[in-house]
């Protein structure tokens, strides 16, 4: 049962503390990791593609945190930082794996505040909460991909015995038949029907996730709708 001990305040600058200046800011924005095979540029690319994509999260929090009245300073990083400098992309992959599990506890400790919420400030921050720990949960989970695969391709080369490991049918996506920015609207909205005023909010959506608004088409809807 969710406590209603909370300050939403202290919860969401937790919040910009954490995600803000994070591990995977620190490999991408300052670190110089050296590449020399394909699993680091594969990983390098990887982290990229996060930075890019949590950038709109950013925004919203930071939105957020000026709703409330407050003018966050971009924090230092929590981390020892330095240490990073000049690693193989490939271990940063393992860190970044053991950093973001870490960002998932807290970030689920502090949701389990706001699972029932009526204020608006609240439930935006409740959104915010369970997009980013999607997002990580996600990440996670292609990088251990990524890692896996080399540790494969390295037992193969060195004849050992590798199981074979069947690949998931790309399906699409399955929860968001109309995330498609080829489909046209009519059609968006048809694959909809039946669901929440979230879900028909967001087929409604260009589905270009441009960010051009300060989110991406499933992140607008859900501010929308909530």
């Amino acid at each position: 049962m969710a406590t209603t001990t909370r300050d939403i305040q202290d919860d969401a600058v937790a919040l910009w503390r954490l995600e803000a200046r994070s591990f995977l800011d620190y490999v991408v924005t300052v670190a110089t990791p050296v590449s020399t095979d394909e699993v680091g540029e594969r990983v390098s690319a990887a982290f990229q593609e996060f930075l890019d994509e949590e950038l709109p999260l950013l925004r919203r929090l930071f939105e957020l945190l000026v709703r409330l009245d407050m003018s966050p300073d971009r924090p230092s990083h929590a981390l020892y930082a330095a240490q990073y400098n000049f690693v193989r992309p490939e271990k940063l992959g393992t860190v970044f794996v053991q950093m973001a599990d870490q960002e998932i506890v807290a970030m689920r400790s502090i949701a389990e505040r706001y699972e029932d919420v009526q204020v608006l400030e609240e439930r935006l921050l409740k959104s915010i909460l369970a997009d980013w720990i999607n997002f990580r949960e996600t990440s996670v989970t292609q990088i251990e991909k990524i890692l896996a695969d080399a540790d494969r391709a390295r037992a193969a080369a060195a004849g050992e015995e590798v199981e074979e490991v069947e690949e998931e049918a790309d399906s699409g996506d399955d929860e968001f038949p109309w995330h498609d920015e080829a489909l046209g609207l009519e059609e968006r909205v048809k694959l909809a029907e039946g669901k929440g005023i979230f879900e028909k909010l967001f087929a409604a959506m260009a589905q270009t996730d441009c960010t051009a608004c300060g989110y991406d088409c499933e992140g607008y809807a859900r501010a929308i709708a909530e």
